[in-house]
């Protein structure tokens, strides 16, 4: 099992700090943990099962009521043996428009509201339980010396992204472009807004950005890159799916 210091060791390669001064290890380590969680619930290396005790007449629920629970996100709700559907909230409201205050047996289907809350439709008049499953909620490293939660074939992507946001915070874009190129490419992530972000036609020696399309949008360099960072490792991108 690959640790923190196999990661680190290349990125400061890369970054041609190999002596550790520009490039902080406490940065380092914070940048892999956040990677570590985003990739987990993207690929679910590590997924949590744990049982919620509903109450009469309640709705809306905490993930993190569970005792003990480090689920990240629910992805599956259970009933027994079945498996609730999931419905977006704008659909519920379509659905049934008195989800929020309706009761009845059994449960019939549940939605996320926002990243920790669930709605589980209707309310029961009496207590019961179900199952929340989900990616676990990785621990944070602390140590160069930690074990890394990825499975070994994933660590390139996982080098790729902790140089993609060193050099956000060093501003060596065109650098980082690269990074977040071979990320994307290497997760397979479809969305065309990443892959077709100004930031990729990006090129020069001064790192403008280039191509039609980023010069309609007039961006510079530095804010597509983070636009990008943003695509990839938030709503659309890793934590999104």
């Amino acid at each position: 099992m690959a640790t923190a210091d196999t990661v680190l060791t290349t990125v400061y390669f890369r970054l041609r700090d190999t002596s550790r001064v520009a490039t902080p290890v406490a940065s380092g380590l914070l940048f892999l943990s956040h990677i570590q969680r985003a990739l987990n619930l993207y690929l679910r290396f590590h997924v949590t099962k744990a049982t919620l005790s509903t109450e009469a007449n309640r709705t809306i629920y905490d993930i993190t009521e569970p005792s003990g629970t480090d689920i990240a996100r629910v992805d599956l709700v259970q009933d027994g043996t079945t498996d609730l559907p999931h419905l977006p909230l704008s659909q519920l409201w379509t659905y049934d428009p008195n989800w929020l205050r309706g009761t009845g047996t059994p449960f019939r289907s549940w939605t996320r509201l926002g990243r920790r809350l669930v709605a589980i439709c209707p309310a029961k008049t009496g207590a019961s339980s179900v199952k929340l499953v989900g990616p676990t909620q990785l621990a944070l490293l602390s140590t160069i010396s930690d074990a890394l939660s990825v499975k070994d074939e994933w660590i390139t992507v996982l080098e790729d992204l902790t140089e993609a946001l060193f050099c956000l915070r060093l501003r060596l874009f065109p650098q980082g472009t690269a990074a977040l190129k071979r990320a994307v490419e290497m997760l397979g992530i479809g969305d065309d807004t990443i892959r077709n972000s100004a930031l990729f036609s990006q090129g020069g020696e001064e790192g403008r950005v280039g191509g039609e399309k980023g010069r309609a949008l007039g961006e510079q360099p530095d804010s597509a890159f983070k636009q990008l960072a943003r695509d990839l490792l938030g709503p659309r991108g890793l934590i999104g799916h």
